[in-house]
């Protein structure tokens, strides 16, 4: 999923402990991923992951 993010032109601006935070130029918002690389995400992060960033994300 991080690197469905980083293809769409999202870059990661910094990390706190298991929470990353990506910003995407001419996107206001930024967007929280939590967990651990390699670690399955739950479906209502993924949920909200598709809501903020319009991708397909699986």
């Amino acid at each position: 999923m991080i690197q469905k993010l980083k293809e769409d032109g999202w870059v990661q601006v910094r990390q706190e402990s298991s929470h990353r935070t990506f910003k995407k130029e001419g996107v206001a918002a930024n967007v929280v991923v939590n967990g651990l690389e390699g670690e399955d995400v739950s479906p209502g992060v993924l949920s909200k992951l598709r809501r903020e960033t319009g991708l397909p994300l699986r």
